[in-house]
């Protein structure tokens, strides 16, 4: 698989996510179909799309056993994938800060108030798309079989950069969350080449979803205080500390496992 190939697959998969958005959003509104169930809906047809799109387009069957990704790990790299989780949650922050900065129109105020979310059943039944459908598929596409796949043509950096591009290109037209994404993909790229376990950077991006989540219900005042620093010497502080956090979650996963480099 070439760069370009990886390409053409990302936006393969792109068309068929909307064509199933799409269907479902006409089918609930001519039919007047409650939001929770095509909501559902809309989550099951999207399990058997990834399905759809891995055994028909990338012609990978063994892959999606359960036994081939749910691979034992130890327990001792829980917290540092944790750390790397809150370091890169923190290091995206400012990225969204500038893009509501440069899109936010001058006759709105530029802080956003931040409402906590109330933890109900749609709530839970809306988190379950993010906490485990997209990081378990969304990693096997992007960190295993592209990855792996690019790495036969490219070095495995190149490779990780390539499947990152196309992962931020997956979510698309959403430009505010383009380079933060990038950035997941990087880390958790290097997570599976360095821990050569698929389950590793699905855990990683489970938390990275998992930590939205409870700013959604939890965060106001946490995101209230970031908003109040106004880009000041503290809140570029505060993103240095993510930073910290990152690097050491990293350099604790590199440390376990030195025998796996990166090809130059």
């Amino acid at each position: 698989m070439n760069f370009w190939k990886a390409l053409l697959y990302t936006f393969i998969l792109i068309i068929l996510m909307n064509l199933i958005g799409f269907m479902i959003s006409s089918i609930s509104y001519f039919l007047k179909i409650p939001y929770i169930i095509s909501f559902i809906t809309q989550s099951i047809l999207t399990v058997f799309c990834y399905y759809f799109f891995l055994t028909k387009f990338l012609k990978n069957k063994t892959i999606i056993r359960f036994k081939n990704v749910f691979i034992p790990f130890s327990e001792s790299l829980i917290l540092p994938i944790i750390l790397s989780a809150i370091g890169l949650k923190i290091l995206q922050e400012p990225f969204f800060e500038i893009y509501k900065r440069v899109t936010t129109p001058n006759d709105f105020p530029l802080n956003i108030v931040n409402m906590n979310s109330e933890l109900n059943f749609e709530f839970i039944i809306r988190a379950v798309p993010a906490l485990i459908i997209a990081p378990f598929f969304e990693e096997l596409i992007f960190r295993k079989i592209f990855i792996d796949n690019l790495s036969k043509l490219y070095s495995v950096k190149n490779a990780i950069i390539f499947s990152s591009i196309c992962f931020s290109l997956y979510y698309l037209p959403n430009f505010s969350n383009l380079i933060p994404t990038f950035l997941l993909g990087l880390v958790a790229g290097y997570l599976y080449i360095k821990s050569k376990k698929i389950i590793i950077p699905m855990i990683f991006h489970f938390l990275c979803n998992l930590i939205v989540g409870l700013l959604k219900l939890y965060g106001k005042t946490l995101l209230d205080n970031i908003d109040k620093l106004n880009l000041n010497i503290y809140y570029w502080m505060f993103i240095f500390f993510g930073g910290i956090l990152l690097i050491t979650g990293l350099y604790t996963i590199n440390s376990k496992h030195k025998n796996s480099k990166l090809r130059a």
